[in-house]
């Protein structure tokens, strides 16, 4: 069996300029086979191309505070991208990554984001990216009275905006950036 499958990741949050050359390292280092526009710049996230050469530091600089910065891996190991996962939680940047299955492995969503949680959630889903829950889970949750929570969780992993990806010290309010889709910038309760 192979450990290595097709993995996609968007990454968004306040990323301190002190930061950015770890960060590039970071991703150069796990070599993802292609870097893609992201899904606020074209509809269709799974079309996925080289940047035309361009350094990973330019398109960073060039979706600043406009777009997630979004890549795959035709041959992620375990389709994931652990250190860059890893990495984003510790230094509190949102992700959303999506696997393939590959044989005993389903396929899956992980989603992190600091505003609403603090540890990542993983959820399996079918082929076709829908939020799978197990039986055993739905029982539990039905007799828990927790049901609504394992729902919402479900649509907040596949379905909440990631914010996007900006440079930025932090030192003018810029918290609000990370709320997407809120006109009056205030922070989810």
């Amino acid at each position: 069996m192979s450990d290595r499958y097709y993995a996609h990741i968007e990454i968004g949050g306040i990323l301190h300029p002190d930061m950015l050359e770890e960060f590039i390292e970071l991703i150069e280092s796990n070599d993802p086979s292609e870097f893609c526009k992201s899904n606020l710049e074209q509809q269709d996230t799974n079309s996925c191309g080289p940047l035309l050469n361009s350094p990973l530091e330019s398109e960073i600089k060039r979706i600043n505070g406009k777009y997630t910065l979004a890549f795959e891996d035709s041959s992620a190991r375990y389709g994931e991208f652990e250190e860059i996962e890893d990495w984003c939680r510790k230094n509190k940047l949102a992700y959303r990554r999506q696997s393939s299955g590959y044989y005993d492995s389903l396929p899956c969503t992980e989603w992190y984001d600091p505003i609403y949680t603090d540890h990542a959630h993983n959820i399996t889903c079918s082929n076709g990216g829908e939020a799978l829950v197990y039986l055993s889970i739905l029982k539990k949750a039905v007799s828990e009275g927790t049901i609504t929570e394992i729902i919402e969780i479900n649509d907040r992993v596949t379905n909440t905006p990631l914010p996007a990806l900006w440079i930025t010290d932090g030192s003018k309010g810029d918290e609000f950036l990370l709320v997407p889709d809120s006109p009056s910038g205030a922070l989810p309760a």
